[in-house]
This record gives structure tokens, C-alpha cells and sequence, in this order.
């Protein structure tokens, strides 16, 4: 019997392979190259595992496990060093301190920040005095470094409220979607991205013995961050938004991800989820984004978002932030952009 096609299988562009080759020196391309042929001619799918497999090779042969694309290398073990760094943080905001802390002792071109406001957590990108912005290979692993291993830390998928990233979109930003879960926006000021702030205070659920895993499989796993937990919620979601301003019932999402709907709610089930609580929460993770990124009218944001009575909305809002729709905007241009970075220093 023909084994049946994951529905929830990941393709990737042969395209986004060029951003490996960048820096790579003519003479350390062949072992690699070779290994990419096959999807660059399209006659396998690129996988998730398998570009993590070309980069490997890259940075065992580069002895840089950042290919090349910043000032300084990251010499091999630079990540187990940074990991086990973090591994005994006692929440992922301790260990989002610490990780951005780090990567200013390690490199000198760009820094890492970490701010927060009222409901959102930030993690952007900053050139030095006298360098320049990383190129679009360097944002895109930055920010995709970061989110996967904030996600590993908590053994689960870090859900984005906001991506952006400071270069026009191309042929790539359909990869650039798939791996981090949620559609980036282009041409923005600086590279960063967003995540409801309650997630600081997670507590960090890996162990030193689970590093070994991790590291073997770098950069796997924070490459593509399947966890385990998630990965079906994460699905659910991207289906949802994608029928925005619908809600489709359980059965339609359930059919749309090729699953029955008792396999879909076990599922979320095992992962701590529940289909309800996956709609309230994107519900208010957009109504955030949207109010404080955007000059949408608050009617039209509660319409786009399901709520047919906008008195609703307005009590939803207050309750998932404290503001009202139109102070939370108010503040929100004001404290977004500007915010202060977040003062962990006495916890790690």
C-alpha cells in the first residue's frame, strides 16, 4: 500500500538555497554544492531537513557556523557554548537577556535587542556605529536563530504576532513564511519580530541531556521548529488566518489539514491546546498588531477579525490588555518603537 503524503509536510523553494552560498570561499562550495544539485535542478523537494544538512556541511567546511555572513565567524561550538548558556535560565526572558547579551560580546557589527510593552515582546536587529544593516541572508538568520531557539527552549512554537524584515520581498518570502509560521512584511525600518509578552514568563522546559540531540541536528531544529508541541496549533492557526474574517468550524479546518476532527482535537490535546482557545487567541494576538501597527479603523479591525457587535470587540480588547482599543493605539505608537529594553539583568 502507497504510504499517504504528510498533509502537513514543508516544501522550500530551491531558491532559498542561494542564501547559503553567499560567503562561501570558490574553493570550500563542492561537498555542498553537490549535496544541492538535486533541488536546484528540481528533481527532489526541499525539505527542511535537507537544507539543514547543505548548511551543516557549509559550516563544518567554513569552520563558521554562521557561513560567513557577519564580521566575525562563529567558530565550531559556538552554539553548544551559547546553549548551554541559556539551558539553566529559569524563564525565556532570563534566557532572551542572557542570548542577546551574548551575541554583543560575540559579534560587533549588529546588535540584538529585547524590549517589551504592555502585550508584546520585541527582538530586533541593530547595525553598529559604522557597519552596515546585515544583508537579507543575515536578517533572515538572526531572526530565525533566535525564534528557533527561544522555541526550543520552551518546547514549543514561539507564535509571531509581527515579522519584518528590512529588504524588499522576492522569490523567497513564501520560505520565509513556512518557516517561521507567519507572513513577514517587507521593507520595513529594521528586521524584528513580535510575540505576546506572557511568554517571558515561560519556563524553560529543556535539559542539558536534550542538548546533545540538539546539537547534533543543528541547525534543524531551530531551522524548523517542530517540537512536538505546536506543530498542529501552529497549522490550525495559519489555516484560521487565512480565512479571516471567517471562523471556519472545526470540521472545515480539520478537513483542510487532511485529518479526521477527533485525530485534529487529540492532537492539539496532547499538545495543550484546545480549537476554542486556538480562535481566541489569534483573535487577540492580530487585534493587537493590528491596532497598535496600523491607522485601520477599530470598526473595521473587530469586522475583520469575526466580531459582528464592536462593543464586543471593545470588551475582548480591555480584557486581553487592560486599554481600550483606542488608548492601547495611543500608547502603542509611542511605546512600540521606543520602548526600553528589558531590565532582566538582576534575575539571571
Amino acid at each position: 500500500m502507497p504510504q499517504r503524503a504528510d498533509p502537513l509536510a514543508v516544501h522550500l523553494s530551491p531558491c532559498l538555497l542561494e542564501q547559503l552560498f553567499l560567503r562561501v570561499p570558490e574553493a570550500l562550495r563542492q561537498p555542498a554544492a553537490a549535496m544541492a544539485q538535486p533541488y536546484l535542478e528540481g528533481s527532489a523537494p526541499l525539505t527542511p531537513e535537507a537544507l539543514a544538512a547543505i548548511y551543516r556541511q557549509l559550516a563544518t567546511d567554513m569552520a563558521d557556523e554562521h557561513l560567513g555572513l557577519f564580521l566575525r565567524p562563529a567558530r565550531p561550538g559556538t552554539l553548544k557554548f551559547l546553549m548551554l548558556g541559556l539551558l539553566d535560565a529559569p524563564t525565556l526572558g532570563v534566557a532572551l537577556h542572557r542570548y542577546t547579551h551574548l551575541f554583543h560580546i560575540l559579534f560587533d557589527d549588529f546588535r540584538l535587542r529585547l524590549r517589551r510593552d504592555s502585550a508584546l515582546s520585541h527582538i530586533s536587529v541593530h547595525a553598529t556605529e559604522g557597519h552596515r544593516a546585515p544583508d537579507e541572508a543575515g536578517q533572515f538568520l538572526l531572526l530565525k536563530l533566535t525564534h528557533g531557539i527561544a522555541s526550543w527552549l520552551i518546547a514549543d512554537d514561539l507564535p509571531l504576532t509581527l515579522l519584518h524584515f528590512a529588504f524588499p520581498a522576492g522569490a523567497r518570502a513564501g520560505d520565509y513564511n513556512q518557516l517561521f509560521h507567519g507572513a513577514p512584511q517587507f521593507d520595513q525600518e529594521r528586521p524584528q519580530f513580535s510575540f505576546p509578552r506572557d511568554y517571558l514568563d515561560l519556563p524553560i522546559r529543556r535539559r542539558k541531556p536534550e542538548l546533545r540531540s540538539f546539537l547534533a541536528r543543528a541547525p534543524l531544529d531551530w531551522l524548523h521548529t517542530r517540537h512536538g508541541h505546536g506543530l498542529v496549533s501552529r497549522e490550525v492557526r495559519r489555516v484560521l488566518t487565512a480565512a479571516l474574517p471567517d471562523m471556519p468550524a472545526l470540521e472545515i479546518v480539520a478537513g483542510r489539514l487532511g485529518l479526521s476532527t477527533r485525530t485534529l482535537c487529540r492532537r492539539l490535546s496532547e499538545e495543550g491546546h484546545t480549537f476554542q482557545g486556538i480562535k481566541n487567541g489569534l483573535r487577540r494576538d492580530i487585534a493587537i498588531q493590528r491596532i497598535a501597527m496600523t491607522d485601520t479603523p477599530i470598526a473595521d479591525i473587530a469586522l475583520e477579525l469575526g466580531f459582528d457587535d464592536p462593543n464586543t470587540f471593545y470588551r475582548s480588547f480591555r480584557r486581553w490588555t487592560g486599554h481600550t482599543p483606542g488608548h492601547y493605539r495611543q500608547i502603542g505608537a509611542e511605546a512600540i518603537p521606543q520602548a526600553a529594553a528589558v531590565s532582566l539583568a538582576a534575575a539571571s
